[in-house]
């Protein structure tokens, strides 16, 4: 399995596991949120809020480490929309957060759990 959480490394050797632990306690629903509203705004067609959205998760999918569903987020701020008004778009879209989060998830539980 891929290393995708590297920022998150970092970070763990500079913080104590409950400190860790909360960090990611708090951005995991932080993140969560942003992404319903990414999906929503897609489904909607609306284009400048799903840019906005995917800027703002592009940059806290960085500070986590979420490899899979960055360059996913930078193709809406940065593609023509045309190309993006997909159904496979979305679901890749859909399956990186899913990889992302899973990993995420694995990693608070890790932190937690210690």
């Amino acid at each position: 399995m891929p290393n995708t959480n590297y920022w998150l490394e970092g970070l763990a050797e500079q913080l104590n596991p409950q400190q860790l632990g909360h960090f990611l306690q708090k951005a995991i629903p932080e993140l969560q949120q942003e992404y319903q509203l990414l999906d929503q705004s897609l489904e909607q067609g609306d284009w400048a809020a799903a840019s906005k959205t995917a800027h703002k998760l592009g940059s806290l999918s960085k500070l986590l480490g979420m490899e899979a569903v960055s360059s996913y987020l930078l193709k809406i701020t940065e593609a023509p929309h045309e190309q993006l008004q997909t159904a496979a778009f979305r679901l890749k879209l859909q399956k990186a957060y899913a990889q992302d989060l899973r990993l995420l998830e694995q990693r608070k539980r890790a932190v937690c759990d210690a």
